[in-house]
């Protein structure tokens, strides 16, 4: 783990593992993608035919490619079996695992997916941690087996419409492919997504993301969002 100097090189404290949020649909393979991550089966993924695995949100660290590494797992929040009262709760838990900053999120879509709804995760991106956080916003799009061959992930988003696209462009145009189920090039694809993100990160003047408000004022926000999406429907 990296250590910060200071100006005359001294130590100070060790630099925060970079913290990773994902966030996605039900069987969207958020689980899958934090356990290729992380290097390890830690997360809980879905079995055939089973759709809602990840109930709470979970995180874990690891040290993976030279990087020291907290993947947060979380449920589908746009699940319509949850309760308000779920959905606050569970909106609040990630609030707390991701101070004190976040260096990347990452919306997880299948390759295939219909994405109709995913500018939803996008407002809630934006309604807790600001407008600026979509800077650290990226689309990681997994099932790369299903690409058609020679298919490029450029050539794919270019097929799937203006929806996808306008998905993409909200995230400044940053992705990553993901094939969980092939573990002779998972550990590039890991690697090439870790300096992705610490490439994104040093664009946002090396800053982590952080909440844009806290306290009662957060607790005030969350459920407002909520209570909001509520009336819309």
């Amino acid at each position: 783990m990296a250590v910060a100097l200071s100006g005359e090189g001294q130590a100070l404290s060790p630099s925060p593992p970079m913290r990773i949020l994902l966030l996605g649909k039900s069987g969207s393979g958020k689980s899958a993608s934090g356990n290729s991550i992380l290097g390890r089966k830690q997360f809980q993924t879905a079995r055939r035919k089973e759709k809602h695995v990840t109930k709470e949100c979970e995180s874990s660290t690891a040290e993976t490619g030279g990087w020291q590494v907290c993947v947060i797992d979380t449920p589908d929040l746009l699940d319509p079996q949850l309760s308000e009262e779920e959905v606050i709760a569970k909106r609040k838990t990630i609030v707390s695992l991701s101070e004190p900053g976040l260096h990347a999120f990452l919306l997880v879509i299948p390759i295939g997916d219909d994405v109709a709804n995913e500018q939803e995760v996008l407002e809630f991106i934006r309604e807790i941690f600001g407008e600026g956080a979509l800077a650290y916003t990226m689309v990681l799009f997994t099932q790369r087996g299903d690409l058609d061959d020679e298919e490029s992930i450029e050539d794919y988003i270019q097929d799937q419409g203006e929806e996808l696209q306008r998905l993409v462009l909200d995230c400044g145009g940053r992705t990553h492919v993901f094939d969980n189920k092939n573990s002779q090039i998972i550990g590039s694809q890991v690697s090439d997504l870790l300096n992705k993100i610490d490439a994104m990160v040093k664009e946002n003047g090396g800053k982590l993301c952080m909440l844009r408000t806290k306290g009662d004022s957060m607790e005030k926000l969350v459920n407002c969002k909520f209570q909001k999406q509520v009336q819309l429907e």
